[in-house]
């Protein structure tokens, strides 16, 4: 399970939809297909970057990384591990 003794920064790289849907609570929405103009990301010591089982996150972690971007860490499994690891999800549904 992710430790949050840091100063860590959760990043979302699916679609809005998909963030609606359900999130790792306190995470930021940065869908992938914007990752490409981001000149900034959310202060932080480390920038765990997920999305729902992995790949996605891998890429968005390839363009930050050719950006200059450090602390860049992959949720391995994305939001699907995390879920099935007992972690906590903020769900959209019945809204």
């Amino acid at each position: 399970m992710l430790e949050r003794k840091e100063n860590v920064v959760l990043i979302d790289v699916r679609t809005p939809e998909e963030h609606r849907e359900a999130h790792i609570p306190g995470s930021f929405l940065m869908p992938l297909d914007t990752l490409e103009s981001v000149e900034s990301l959310p202060e932080g010591s480390k920038h765990v970057i997920y999305c729902r089982s992995g790949k996605r996150s891998l890429r968005a972690i390839d363009i930050l990384s050719a950006k200059g971007f450090k602390g860049l860490v992959n949720l391995e499994g994305g939001i699907i591990a995390w879920t099935k690891a007992g972690g906590q999800v903020v769900s959209g549904k019945g809204r």
